[in-house]
């Protein structure tokens, strides 16, 4: 048995001891970022990756030696991850128009409802009762409603009751309450909210087969990623090849988000930010209006991503961005945020 405050060890363990210097340089240089292969989450990023990939096993596959996750394998993944996301993107670009024609269709039926309620008014009465039930109507309110499910029997509704009451159908220049048009707008109604309805059930399934790729080629690429580590020195210069940073070195700083800008009153701001990954220090920057050109240093934060600025003109306007830093540089700058001193 060994004692800690004696430093006596049992004969059979070696105890290795740095010397001073090397105590000094654990201490001091802090901690290390070194860069990471995390799959990017942004769908086109994943897609680029994937056509690096292949394109570094076009190039390197028999060089390091790769046998399981060849562009055999891997190609077919990114081709079926690309055929998958176009497809979704494409019918995702469509749903803004299907949205358009069922507010449309609706708006025109709700409309005609409207319409039709208050012209039967004089004749039904204001309350609801029997003869508004006869015109599509509930039997406790003559209100019309702003839903395609409440709206569809109620133009059938009246549609039936036009149609048994011809002398109530009017059809000028200014207004048209005829059976058939309550009949052209339930059909244009109905055609567009099953319209909608199949788009979204396709939208839906095309989704499901993009996910499903996506995850496929995100297997295949960790999987590659796997094997490069176990054939590849991590400072090797093959990773960039494959789209990839080589895990030996050093990694720089996320980009910041979440930046505001709060004046405190007194001429002062106070300038916050998220958390940014591998962020040793915050860097902030302004951009005073009508007095800075360009964005001017206002100062750092060693750690904490907070900063108040001092001594400042009460009614200025200022822009504001910020970035972090670490032992590799400075990562990209954030969005601009504006803030007016008080």
């Amino acid at each position: 048995m060994f004692r800690w405050d004696e430093g006596v060890w049992d004969s059979s363990v070696t105890l290795w001891l740095p010397d001073d210097d090397v105590v000094k340089n654990l201490t001091t240089k802090g901690k290390r970022h070194m860069a990471s292969n995390r799959l990017p989450q942004d769908l086109d990023l994943l897609l680029n990756l994937g056509v690096d990939a292949v394109d570094g096993l076009d190039q390197l596959e028999i060089v390091i030696g790769i046998k399981q996750n060849t562009k055999v394998t891997t190609e077919p993944d990114v081709l079926a991850f690309k055929t998958k996301k176009e497809g979704y993107d494409t019918l995702n670009g469509q749903s803004n128009a299907k949205t358009a024609a069922v507010t449309i269709a609706t708006s025109n039926a709700r409309g005609f409802c409207t319409l039709a309620r208050d012209m039967f008014k004089p004749i039904f009465g204001a309350k609801a009762g029997s003869p508004w039930t006869a015109a599509g109507w509930p039997d406790d309110s003559v209100a019309v409603p702003s839903k395609g499910d409440d709206l569809l029997p109620l133009l059938r509704g009246i549609k039936k009751y036009l149609t048994d009451n011809p002398t109530r159908e009017i059809n000028t220049t200014e207004v048209i309450l005829t059976a058939v048009r309550a009949g052209q707008l339930e059909t244009a109604l109905n055609t567009a909210r099953l319209g909608r309805k199949t788009f979204d059930d396709a939208l839906t399934a095309a989704e499901q087969e993009r996910d499903a790729a996506e995850e496929g080629l995100r297997t295949r690429l960790r999987g590659l990623i796997g094997e490069l580590e176990q054939r590849l020195d991590p400072l090797s210069s093959h990773w960039r090849t494959f789209g990839l940073n080589p895990p030996g070195a050093p990694d720089s700083p996320a980009r910041v988000t979440g930046l505001t800008a709060r004046a405190t009153g007194g001429g002062e701001a106070r300038f916050e930010c998220a958390v940014a990954a591998r962020a040793d220090r915050y860097h902030f920057e302004i951009k005073v209006q009508g007095v800075d050109e360009d964005f001017r240093s206002a100062g750092d934060s060693v750690t904490e991503p907070t900063f108040v600025l001092k001594e400042q003109t009460p009614g200025a306007v200022m822009d504001v961005r910020a970035n972090a830093s670490n032992e590799t540089g400075e990562g990209p700058w954030s969005a601009t945020v504006r803030v007016t001193i008080t």
